[in-house]
């Protein structure tokens, strides 16, 4: 059983670093977007995931502090990612609304190079009116709550060795992402690469 979830974690991580890759979205995007002609998968993003994530499994051996922030962070960031979804769904909801779908063209993409004034479509299944707001609004909260004692230490009065880092680390990675994003990445990041699927 952990074999076959370790091969589908592995397989999952190479594939989002690939696809960030190969958007130009991450350092050095034209090695980690490379495919192997030969076996036809992106070998350096299974590689690089592959040894982070031996090497954050090591970790454990010589600090449980340090094995629990990461443990924190990764709970942390998760959340942060379904909290931001389900904001802009909320904030879109009781704002712009959406249109329903031409079940003729799903599944419906939003065009996102449209413009200020674009509509999106719902998808071929919805939660309508009155509950789906309801329903998004108990997601974000429950979402913030989760996210907010994730970064607290697991036991009372923490020391140096027992206190949870997961704040810091987040908030520089944070900090980092928004001056790459600024001074390199906004000129090479020109949103993900749309795929033809006709030809």
């Amino acid at each position: 059983m952990s074999v076959s979830c370790l091969i589908g974690t592995i397989a999952a991580t190479s594939r989002v670093f690939w696809s960030f890759a190969r958007d130009h979205g991450l350092p050095f995007w034209p090695t980690l977007s490379q495919v192997n002609s030969w076996t036809g998968v992106p070998v350096w993003a299974i590689g690089i995931t592959s040894i982070i994530s031996c090497l954050l499994a090591l970790i454990n051996i010589g600090s449980t502090a340090v094995y629990n922030a990461i443990i924190s962070i990764a709970v942390s960031g998760l959340y942060s990612s379904y909290l931001m979804a389900a904001s802009l769904l909320l904030y879109r909801r009781v704002g712009k609304g959406f249109k329903l779908p031409d079940h003729s063209a799903l599944p419906a993409l939003a065009d996102t190079g449209a413009g200020e004034g674009q509509t999106l479509a719902w998808g071929p299944w919805h939660v309508p009116g009155v509950f789906g707001i309801i329903n998004n609004t108990y997601a974000c909260l429950y979402l913030a709550l989760i996210w907010f004692f994730s970064f607290w230490p697991p036991t009372a009065n923490p020391n140096v060795a027992s206190m949870n880092f997961a704040v810091l680390i987040t908030g520089c990675v944070f900090i980092f992402s928004v001056i790459y994003y600024l001074t390199w990445a906004r000129q090479e990041y020109k949103g993900p690469v749309v795929e033809n699927l006709s030809e």
